[in-house]
């Protein structure tokens, strides 16, 4: 994978987010979905590097979470895509849309697991309400459906470029 496109594709990615978010409340996670596309097309060291500097971005642009939470979500959520690299088909609308909305479910799943975990941890050490909370479940669960929408489209347009990122094929593990 070429890093210069992929800092590019980072920097937009989060110029977009950034900038709906002062707009529209609810918008789709457009990092998610880039770290969604690295990590069905790139190679598996690459992918996890990406994804780890994805989230390592998602938790400097936010103060929603402790600082590692974003970079453990998008770890995990690059991982589960890289196990499914071989099985699905890259190219497929259903594969955008699924992975838009189970990568989106799953990365909700860890936000709130973090925060009721965090918050149970603080308040028995302090006696006093944790001063970090999860977004509400509804927030996450429509933020979820949203990426999922929007996926189609902005992995199409993604695969438009995507000779720029020199991705190699993968090896299939069948032959061994």
């Amino acid at each position: 994978m070429r890093w210069t496109p992929f800092f590019i594709l980072v920097y937009l990615v989060f110029g977009i987010q950034l900038g709906l978010g002062g707009i529209v409340h609810n918008s789709p996670n457009f990092a998610l979905l880039a770290a969604i596309f690295i990590a069905v097309n790139a190679h598996h060291d690459s992918a996890l590097g990406g994804c780890l500097f994805i989230g390592l971005l998602a938790d400097l642009s936010s103060q929603l979470a402790p600082f590692g939470v974003g970079m453990a979500s998008f770890a995990l959520v690059g991982m589960l895509v890289i196990s499914l690299q071989e099985i699905v088909y890259r190219d497929h609308i259903l594969t955008h849309v699924s992975l838009g909305l189970i990568c989106g479910l799953f990365y909700a799943l860890l936000q709130i697991t973090h925060a009721a975990l965090y918050g149970f941890i603080f308040a028995r050490m302090n006696h006093k309400p944790s001063p970090w909370n999860a977004a509400p479940l509804k927030f996450l669960a429509m933020q979820a459906l949203y990426t999922a929408l929007a996926a189609p489209i902005a992995l199409a347009l993604l695969k438009k470029v995507k000779k720029r990122f020199g991705f190699r094929p993968l090896r299939s593990h069948r032959g061994k």
